[in-house]
């Protein structure tokens, strides 16, 4: 199931495995839990634990701005509009 879903996961972001010319590269890396309640589905641990994850990334995109928020799809929003979405 979980190499189906891994499989899934890349079609959706446009990585092919061993492509460097892929759009987005997959990695391995420690990452920080936040809040539990903003999860999709069961928490995979608490709350400022490290787990290990898959992430998707661009190598050469642009990095002097940062999302603030972390999501992507908020990131042009305003503090009071991504309280409510």
């Amino acid at each position: 199931l979980f190499q189906r879903k891994l499989e899934q996961f890349d079609r959706i972001e446009g990585y092919i495995p061993n492509d460097r010319n892929s759009l987005y590269q997959r990695a391995i890396a420690n990452v920080c839990l936040g809040d539990p309640t903003m999860a999709i589905g069961d928490p995979v641990g608490a709350q400022g634990s490290l787990v290990r994850a898959y992430v998707y990334h661009r190598p050469d995109c642009h990095k002097k701005y940062r999302i603030q928020s972390g999501d992507w799809l908020k990131r042009g929003l305003s503090k009071k509009q991504m309280r409510v979405s």
